[in-house]
C-alpha cells in the first residue's frame, strides 16, 4: 500500500522490514529517522514491538513476559487475592514502552549469563554463546523461570517470622508452582541452579571469600542476576547488601523459608513422578545442551581429564583456587616471596591494580616462555593445575617486564637472582638489586 510519504517503499514493505530488525535499540534508531518511519510505525506499533522483542529475546519471550507480568492469584497465596497469574500460553496483549525496557535489560543479563554458560559448558574456545538455536531457547526459558521463581517467593531478610503453618503453606505453593512444568523443563531448571550456584561460588574464591557451598539456597532467592552481579564484581559483596543485619556464620537465623529453597520441592516432584533425580556428575548438563565441543578432550601438558582452560577461559582462572591472585606471592620463584619489595610490586599491578587484566597477564607470559613450555601455545587447552604450574614458572618475568613499561628503574641482577637469601632479611640489599632473574652463580 503506497502511502503519501516520501520514501521509495510501500509502507506495507517498510513495516515488514521493521518487524525483522534484531533488537529494540535498532528499532528505535529506525523510528526516529524521519516522520514517515515514524508514521509507518505508529500504524502498527504493537505488532512491530512484539515482532522485534521476539527477534531479540527469542522463543522464550513468553517466559520473559511472565517475568513482568505474573501476579499472585488468590489460591496461590495469600497476596492479592482474586488477580489472576499471566501464563506463558497466554496471548500477549500490547507491551508497554515501561515494558520494553525491562524485557531488555532483563534479555541483556541473560544474554551475558548464556555467553557465561556456553564457554564453561559448551564450548571453551568461545567467549561468545555458541549455543545452537534449541539449546539457547532451554537455557533462557530456564533462566527467566527462575527469575520469576525467586521474585515470586523471595525470602525477606528484614526479620519478620513466619509460623510453622505459613512456613509449610509456602514450601507447598513452590512445589504447585514448579510442579506445572515437564520433567525436563524442571531438569533444565536443576541444571541452571548448578549453573548459577558454580558462578557464585567461583566469586567466592576469586575475593578469597569461606566456601559458600553452605550459601546455596541464598544464591537462588535473590535470583539469577544477583548471581550475574556477583560475577560480574569477582566479589559476594552484593549478596551481603542483601542480607543486611544477617549473621551469615549463625544458619539458624535464616529464615525458615530459605532452607532448601528449591531443592526440596524438585526433590518431591522428583519422588512424585518416580523418576531418578538428575546425576551429581557433569551428565545434567545435557538436559539443556546436545553436543559439547571438545568433550573428550585432555590436557594438552599432562593428558589429564577434567575442566580445560583455553586462551578464551584465562579470564575464568581468576576464580579457580589455585589460580587466585591471592596465590601470585607465593607463585614467585625461589625465595621472592620473602622479598618486601618485590611482593608490593607485584600486589601494585595486580590486586591493587583496578586495570589488571588475568588474560593480558597469560598473553604476556606465553612471550616469555621458558625452557620447559616450548611446545605450549595459546591454542592449547590445559587444566588449571598445568596453568597454575605454567604462572609460577614465568610470574618473575612477567613482573620484571612489567616494571619495565610502567618505566620503574631495572636495578642490577643480584648474582644469586631469586634464589638469595640475603633479599628476604635485609631490606638495603633487595631495594639495591634486581632479584627477579635467575641465579647467576650458586652458593657454596
Amino acid at each position: 500500500m503506497k502511502a503519501l510519504t516520501s520514501l521509495p517503499l510501500d509502507d506495507d514493505i517498510i513495516d515488514r522490514i521493521f518487524t525483522f530488525l534484531p533488537d529494540f535499540a535498532t528499532l528505535q534508531a529506525a523510528v526516529l529517522a524521519s516522520k514517515s518511519c515514524y508514521g509507518i510505525y505508529k500504524s502498527h506499533p504493537n505488532s512491530i514491538t512484539r515482532a522485534v522483542l521476539y527477534n531479540q529475546l527469542g522463543p522464550a519471550l513468553p517466559q520473559a513476559i511472565r517475568v513482568l507480568r505474573f501476579q499472585i492469584p488468590g489460591d496461590f497465596t495469600t497476596v492479592t487475592p482474586g488477580v489472576n497469574a499471566w501464563e506463558e500460553s497466554d496471548i500477549i496483549s500490547p507491551i508497554s514502552s515501561s515494558e520494553c525496557q525491562e524485557l531488555v535489560a532483563n534479555a541483556r543479563d541473560v544474554h551475558k549469563l548464556e555467553d557465561l554458560f556456553s564457554l564453561r559448558h559448551k564450548d571453551r574456545t568461545s567467549r561468545k554463546s555458541t549455543l545452537s538455536f534449541v539449546e539457547s531457547w532451554r537455557f533462557r526459558r530456564g533462566v527467566y523461570r527462575i527469575m520469576l521463581f525467586s521474585k515470586i517467593f523471595s525470602v525477606s531478610f528484614d526479620g519478620d517470622d513466619l509460623d510453622d503453618d505459613e512456613v509449610a503453606t509456602t514450601r507447598l505453593q513452590r512445589k504447585r508452582f514448579l510442579a506445572e512444568f515437564h520433567t525436563d523443563e524442571l531438569r533444565e531448571l536443576y541444571s541452571i541452579v548448578q549453573f548459577l550456584t558454580e558462578i557464585v561460588q567461583w566469586s567466592a574464591d576469586a575475593c578469597e571469600e569461606s566456601d559458600a557451598h553452605h550459601l546455596d539456597d541464598i544464591w537462588v532467592s535473590l535470583g539469577p542476576q544477583i548471581a550475574l552481579q556477583s560475577y560480574e564484581l569477582a566479589s559476594t559483596s552484593v549478596l551481603y547488601e542483601h542480607m543486611s543485619g544477617f549473621d551469615l556464620d549463625e544458619a539458624d537465623e535464616f529464615p525458615p523459608t530459605l532452607e532448601n529453597f528449591i531443592s526440596d520441592p524438585l526433590s518431591q516432584i522428583w519422588a512424585g513422578r518416580n523418576v531418578k533425580p538428575p546425576a551429581d556428575d557433569q551428565s545434567h548438563w545435557k538436559s539443556i545442551l546436545d553436543e559439547v565441543k571438545g568433550e573428550n578432550d585432555l590436557c594438552h601438558n599432562c593428558a589429564g581429564a577434567g575442566t580445560l582452560w583455553s586462551q578464551a577461559g584465562w579470564p575464568e582462572l581468576k576464580g579457580c583456587k589455585a589460580t587466585t591472585m591471592n596465590q601470585f606471592v607465593n607463585f614467585l620463584q625461589g625465595n621472592l616471596k620473602y622479598n618486601l619489595i618485590e611482593t608490593e610490586f607485584l600486589k601494585k599491578y595486580t590486586i591493587h591494580s583496578p586495570n589488571f587484566q588475568y588474560s593480558a597477564m597469560i598473553t604476556k607470559m606465553f612471550e616469555l616462555k621458558v625452557t620447559g613450555f616450548e611446545s605450549w601455545t595459546p591454542q592449547d587447552s590445559f587444566c588449571e593445575n598445568c596453568m597454575a604450574n605454567f604462572i609460577r614458572s614465568h610470574i618473575h618475568l612477567w613482573l620484571l617486564e612489567r616494571k619495565r613499561i610502567a618505566a620503574e628503574p631495572i636495578l642490577e641482577d643480584c648474582w644469586y637472582g631469586y634464589d638469595c637469601r640475603t633479599q628476604t632479611h635485609r631490606l638495603p640489599h633487595a631495594t639495591r638489586l634486581n632479584h627477579l632473574c635467575e641465579p647467576s652463580r650458586t652458593r657454596s
